[in-house]
């Protein structure tokens, strides 16, 4: 039984670590952390991120239809 609590422990640690490893370091608080883009095509500036419930909505326009943004 501790033989097997011991094999779970490791095989668990080792993904954790490699994550921590590869993991990038934000040093630069200013910098945005996140980039958003839709999964085809083009869309307009994000008109507002706003914190509502727990949870971040982020409003843009989409034009579903062209590829350039209408130019």
């Amino acid at each position: 039984m501790i033989l097997m609590a011991f094999i779970v422990t490791i095989i668990t640690a080792i993904p954790a670590a490699h994550a921590r490893e590869t993991r990038p370091e934000y040093n630069e608080p200013y910098r945005p952390q996140f980039h958003f883009t839709p999964i085809q095509n083009w869309m307009s500036d994000p008109n507002g991120l706003v914190y509502f419930k727990g949870e971040y909505h982020l409003f843009y326009q989409y034009i579903r239809t062209e590829i350039r943004g209408g130019i």
